[in-house]
């Protein structure tokens, strides 16, 4: 009889043991996915945005293209957005890896660009404008700002100072030469500060760069846009959690196309061969064999132009809240 008590009464206990357990909140649960993306021609796009639609939950692609995120459910909507591509949506459900394929919108004319107060569509723009993004500083690497518009902007021609490995001086120019004392150096905008350093930025940190090539631009700077204006704006992060991206650089730097000149034991073997067919006397007696003792003697083109090399290492930390977006980068 005490047994049977003593087994009603655990079956009360384990009774009220669930139902306790079935009251308590169920802890929310994240799903993670990842994947790749990649534009029309199936090349990975660095810098996607992707948004858990509604929410601040969001990441940036890296340069291989991929990106990884935790979403609420299966129902959560992934948003795609990049600069010059139309925007995609695509809902969860139950799949981890997504594989992206961004297009171009084809409202080329509606892009976007810089001029002096602000943005303006490139259909009302009346002035000649060439523009570079970020992508497309991606393609290759570059550790300056002017190799970044090298060949990239129509109208912009980018010289080289000194033709030493690994030099850094060079001129931008964008209007011609306009004086001959003066210079002939474009004014330089960075996140609308005027007359900012160029040098000190880096060119992953950039997200565009907008070249105001004519006349128009002094209307807005006056004339120190007289050799015209270069307006650099830097990325920003995005609310969510931050991003954390390293990126390498080396390389290396060297003349080509040298001139193939004798040694001194040759040039005096061709002086004493170019006398001999002219009845000429010998310029160069070969007393005791001094010319094989002269030797190879030295090479001034190999002294001069030596191979120089240039490394940049870059880390940059990118993300912030609703009302503040933080994007650093900083040279190791």
């Amino acid at each position: 009889m005490k047994l049977l008590l003593l087994l009603n009464k655990l079956k009360v206990i384990v009774f009220s043991i669930i139902l306790v357990a079935a009251s308590l909140p169920v802890s929310a649960q994240t799903q993670l996915v990842s994947g790749a993306i990649t534009d029309e021609n199936n090349q990975a796009l660095p810098g996607v945005n992707v948004i858990e639609k509604g929410t601040s939950n969001g990441t940036t692609s890296d340069n291989a293209g991929r990106f990884s995120l935790n979403v609420r459910d299966e129902k959560s909507v992934l948003v795609f957005s990049f600069i010059g591509y139309a925007t995609q949506e695509v809902i969860v459900n139950d799949q981890t890896q997504f594989s992206i394929n961004l297009v171009r919108d084809i409202t080329a004319l509606e892009e976007v660009v810089v001029v002096g107060y602000g943005t303006q569509e490139k259909a009302d723009l009346t002035g000649s404008v060439a523009s570079v993004s970020s992508r497309e500083i991606l393609t290759i690497p570059v550790e300056r700002v002017d190799q970044a518009l090298q060949g990239r902007a129509a109208g912009v021609l980018v010289r080289q100072n000194t033709f030493a490995p690994g030099a850094g001086s060079v001129s931008i120019i964008i209007r011609g030469l306009n004086s001959i004392n003066g210079t002939n150096a474009p004014l330089f905008v960075i996140d609308g500060v005027i007359g900012a350093n160029i040098n000190s930025l880096d060119p992953l940190d950039i997200q565009s760069i907008d070249v105001l090539k004519d006349a128009s631009a002094a209307s807005i700077y006056g004339s120190r846009a007289a050799n015209g204006v270069v307006i650099v704006t830097t990325k920003k992060g995005i609310a969510g959690k931050a991003t954390v991206t390293f990126d390498a650089y080396y390389g290396i730097s060297q003349a080509t196309r040298l001139y193939d000149v004798m040694n001194p034991r040759q040039y005096m073997e061709y002086v004493n061969d170019a006398r001999a067919q002219n009845a000429g006397a010998v310029a160069y007696p070969d007393i005791d064999g001094v010319i094989n003792q002269v030797g190879d003697g030295t090479d001034w083109q190999d002294e001069m132009f030596g191979q120089g090399s240039q490394q940049k290492y870059f880390l940059s930390v990118a993300g912030g809240t609703e009302d503040v977006t933080i994007a650093r980068l900083a040279d190791i």
